[in-house]
């Protein structure tokens, strides 16, 4: 019997923007024996009465076109959703490529007909999900606010180029956290808080981290002193982060609270998110999805 697939795709993400591509995915997998069921994110809103009909859900975009659908599936509180598989289609695409390791479209589409289901964790940053990071500070903005025709230009080295402008005249900003164990209070550049091991497109910045680990991951960079410094120690950050490097925060919990200045927008899976103060809480195996 043919699977039933539901087809969610982003039209204005990297690899998706063209009607010709888009129908070039949609024929391969009605050659794979899919029945495809297809649908814009913006009109996610509207796939409730699709989904108990189908086997899998398939969200062809970036890591901001899958936050929008799992979003939308916790916000509505679908209940036994199928599960999820990703085709990359972004720039940085963290998430596929953590879950899929680069596999192509053909492999994707075998491992739904395989069957094997990971139940993976997702984060929640007060009213609203996130499956690989949530963040705020220097150089987390940068996904969103990087010009859509730059980043179509060039890729993720958009964001590199886009960043290195914005750090020659950062400051830092007061941060406190507070978990179940923990009180700190500091001045830092930036924070992020990692369900999964990679941000920043292919960069393992937490490689003790996994999505389906039941642990959120804290990085925050301390003030520091002069650029040089800034960049010396983003550089040892993004060759993965220790525990006991100098000059970084680095803590893992299941719930905590946040504080920061409101003029810092918190970012979710490369998505504008809420207002500060956060309660940031990690839903342990809370969505399944199509894994190898």
């Amino acid at each position: 019997m043919k699977k039933q697939l539901l087809f969610i795709y982003n039209i204005k993400a990297g690899s998706i923007r063209t009607k010709k591509r888009l129908n070039k995915i949609l024929r391969l997998l009605e050659n794979e024996g899919f029945v495809v069921k297809d649908t814009a994110l913006d009109k996610v809103a509207e796939i409730k009465p699709l989904i108990s009909e189908c086997d899998a859900i398939l969200v062809a975009g970036g890591d901001g076109t899958i936050n929008v659908v799992v979003d939308y599936l916790l916000r509505e509180k679908i209940e036994n959703p199928p599960p999820l598989a990703v085709l990359p289609g972004g720039t940085a695409n963290d998430i596929y490529h953590q879950i899929y390791e680069g596999r192509n479209i053909k492999d994707i589409l075998a491992v739904i007909k395989k069957g094997n289901i990971t139940r993976l964790d997702i984060g929640q940053a007060n009213n609203r999900y996130f499956v690989n990071i949530a963040a705020a500070g220097m150089f987390s903005d940068v996904a969103y606010l990087t010009p859509r025709t730059f980043k179509r230009l060039l890729g993720t080295p958009a964001y590199y180029i886009h960043a290195l402008i914005k750090v020659m005249t950062y400051r830092p900003f007061k941060l406190t956290i507070k978990t179940d164990g923990e009180y700190l209070e500091e001045e830092v550049l930036v924070f992020l808080v990692l369900n999964g091991s990679q941000a920043a497109g292919l960069f393992i910045i937490a490689p003790d981290a996994a999505l389906n680990d039941g642990k959120l991951h804290l990085l925050a960079l301390k003030k520091s002193l002069n650029i040089y410094q800034v960049v010396k120690l983003l550089y040892r950050v993004l060759r993965g982060i220790t525990p006991d490097q100098p000059g970084v925060i680095y803590l893992t919990a299941e719930n905590m609270t946040m504080q920061f200045p409101a003029s810092h927008v918190l970012v979710i899976d490369g998505e504008k998110g809420p207002l500060p103060p956060v309660d940031i809480k990690l839903l342990p195996a809370r969505l399944p999805f199509y894994t190898p």
